[in-house]
């Protein structure tokens, strides 16, 4: 019983220094975005570096937006890279990766549904692990369909998803 005990306890630290090297590595993405992204001479956002960090100011990518456009793409690259570093980086608790967005859809636009699945996530990488309109959890009917029907929400009603990857 013992050995079974301590192979236990090796595999689950193998998977805390799994786990240990990519936080490692999520802190050194964050720390590239803060170091090479910020300009902090201007007090702005470069919209586009190289693999080295440095600036790429070329073209129309040296014209930098006012605040409320650099801010935006702040905004947009920060909600990205969460939700990225949620999903894609292996977690020892799969519940760790999982990750919630909230929509409230608009009356006056007259949607009949939304996708509700983020950008640029590949076919297959995510799946449906709760769905709630208007306050009632509803059964998640085809964990990989991201296309919401609204009928079931009142106008202006929160409409929340949580997400699971796959892998």
């Amino acid at each position: 019983m013992p050995e079974v005990a301590s192979i236990s306890y090796s595999n689950e630290d193998s998977r805390y220094d799994s786990f240990l090297q990519d936080f490692i590595e999520d802190r050194e993405m964050m720390a590239f975005w803060n170091l090479f992204f910020l300009d902090s001479d201007n007090q702005g956002v470069f919209f586009r570096t190289s693999e080295n960090g440095q600036p790429v100011i070329k073209g129309r990518y040296g014209a930098k937006a006012g605040h409320s456009i650099a801010g935006y793409h702040s905004f947009e690259l920060n909600y990205l890279a969460h939700i990225y570093l949620r999903s894609y980086f292996e977690r020892p608790v799969l519940e760790h990766r999982k990750f919630t967005l909230y929509f409230r859809p608009d009356s006056a636009s007259h949607l009949k549904s939304i996708n509700v699945l983020p950008d640029f996530f590949r076919p297959g990488a995510m799946t449906l692990s709760a769905l709630t309109v208007n306050g009632r959890r509803l059964e998640c009917k085809g964990r990989t369909n991201f296309q919401i029907t609204l009928d079931t929400a009142e106008p202006n009603g929160p409409v929340i998803v949580e997400f699971q990857p796959t892998a």
